[in-house]
């Protein structure tokens, strides 16, 4: 079986950046799947102005299975295939934004649709894991179609001028591919589906070995005095300032340690006058582990009625390292707070919460189940699909 991927995160980033996201994470355990031949991941298609202003790389390294001046195949491992198309586009793009994205996939469907016949890759399953491709999945005939929505685009501030058109596309997706999922019950709420057969939730999950494993502390750990609480992701709309800013000063004494990349709101520079704050950037993930199992609380500060149905992959990661934790009520996480060394509270709740969790002592052992795993979800969509394939 083959499965022709068009995941939301590109492949050059997760190859950057490590394979930290949802999309990644699956169609990364499907290397070790044996059922599946080929995997072909469908970069979204860069734009030449963006690789001359050096914000995005042109090409996946790997090695050149076909090359052209506008469409380039390579394998980077094994199994798995990359296809990257290059566009000169400009108006498009410059006029509408994000709206242009579902017209960049379609203007390349053929390039795309070149490559799986290069790959001699002819019946195979589709995995998408944003509404933004689906014109060009249906143009590439695929024989099951997979969806899986790693957040609810809807809700997403970035793309509120589009909630009209996406609702559509998301209702078109749920009436017409025979396998849906998501990551959290609010989506598949929104979308009012809970009686749909083909949709299902799948929470996300977490590489148990990799986040339970002993690592010397990082250099810049080193130097942080104390004890240290950690939040390792993304900081925009979600991230409570307010709420960091109380518990910074409620326990001076802790080192507050925030890791990832601030995308909106100069969130870092709000916390210029907190010598117990430390904003140490983004890293590689295969370096995250290190810094969370050398920490002593890790804590998901968000706000609520800021979410947009996603479900947080870093609280897996915390779950598994053994360290306690607090995180205000996100996603699907709820069912694991116990008051004892895991605290999903109301942000009310959220400071008094830390003077429990960091009397804990480290290395909690924790029984996760098997189904927790990426490889355990990956797999179980592989063979969902493969019902439907026959």
């Amino acid at each position: 079986m083959n499965i022709v991927c068009v995941p939301f995160h590109d492949y050059k980033v997760a190859l950057k950046e490590g394979f930290r996201t949802r999309d990644t994470h699956i169609y990364g355990s499907w290397e070790g799947v044996e059922k599946v031949e080929k995997i072909v991941i469908l970069n979204r298609p860069t734009l030449m102005l963006e690789s001359i202003l050096g914000r995005r790389d042109k090409l996946t390294e790997g090695e050149v299975v076909y090359s052209s001046s506008q469409m380039n195949i390579v394998k980077v491992s094994s199994k798995t295939f990359v296809v990257d198309v290059l566009r000169w586009d400009i108006i498009g793009p410059v006029l509408k934004g994000k709206a242009y994205i579902p017209s960049l996939y379609w203007r390349s469907k053929d390039y795309f649709h070149k490559a799986l016949q290069i790959l001699e890759v002819h019946d195979f399953i589709s995995y998408e894991s944003s509404p933004l491709s689906k014109n060009l999945i249906n143009y590439l005939h695929p024989r099951v179609k997979i969806f899986d929505g790693v957040d609810n685009f809807c809700k997403h501030e970035s793309y509120q001028p589009l909630k009209g058109w996406l609702e559509s596309e998301y209702q078109e997706i749920i009436s017409n591919y025979e396998n849906v999922y998501f990551n959290s019950r609010d989506s598949i709420s929104y979308f009012n589906s809970s009686k749909k057969s083909n949709v299902e939730f799948i929470a996300n999950g977490v590489d148990f070995e990799r986040f339970k494993a002993t690592y010397p502390k990082p250099s810049q750990l080193e130097s942080i005095p104390g004890k240290v609480a950690i939040y390792a992701g993304k900081m925009q709309s979600m991230f409570d300032v307010d709420l960091v800013k109380e518990c910074a000063s409620k326990y001076p004494d802790i080192s507050w340690v925030f890791l990832g990349k601030v995308l909106e709101g100069n969130i870092d520079s709000k916390f210029d006058n907190f010598e117990n704050v430390f904003f140490l950037g983004d890293i590689h993930y295969d370096e995250l582990p290190a810094y969370i199992t050398n920490a002593d609380l890790c804590i998901i500060p968000y706000r609520i009625e800021k979410q947009h149905g996603g479900d947080p992959i870093k609280f897996y990661e915390y779950l598994a390292s053994g360290l306690p934790i607090v995180s205000t009520n996100i996603g699907e996480i709820a069912q694991y707070s116990n008051e004892l060394d895991v605290f999903v509270v109301e942000k009310n709740d959220f400071v008094v919460s830390i003077s429990k969790a960091i009397r804990c002592e480290k290395n909690i052992t924790r029984t996760l189940p098997n189904n927790m795993t990426w490889s355990s979800k990956s797999e179980y969509m592989v063979n969902k699909a493969l019902l439907n394939k026959s």
